[in-house]
């Protein structure tokens, strides 16, 4: 009984190891990329920016300028992108299953591999 509880805390110990490694050695990324949505949710504007693989399901986007940035890979699931300007962006692999697109011109946006509504 004892050998299973030390192996527990050992594999437990591991595991938040793990997660203070990730989390340091993206540390930079993670606040860029943090730093740029709330610049687009304050500012709704955020052309050119790098954005891949941002998680904003749901999230209110209407009318944001988003031309030129790169949203590859993000997810976009649900969210509110009408009227958005996404001229040039790149949304290669990202979801926008359920988005509201209306009123949003994607042909002059990359959406290969892109899960559209």
């Amino acid at each position: 009984m004892y050998k299973h509880l030390n192996e527990t805390r050992w594999f437990g110990l591991i595991g938040i190891v793990s997660a203070i490694v990730t989390l340091t050695s993206c540390g930079t990324p993670a606040t860029d990329s943090q730093d740029l949505v709330l610049k687009l949710m304050q500012q709704r504007e955020c052309s050119g920016c790098d954005l891949g693989a941002v998680n904003l399901p749901d999230t209110n986007l209407a009318g944001v300028n988003l031309s030129g940035a790169n949203l590859a890979g993000a997810n976009l699931a649900g969210a509110n992108l009408s009227n958005a300007k996404l001229d040039d962006a790149d949304l290669s692999g990202a979801d926008l299953t359920g988005a509201d697109v209306s009123g949003v011109d994607l042909s002059k946006a990359n959406t290969e591999g892109a899960k559209l509504p």
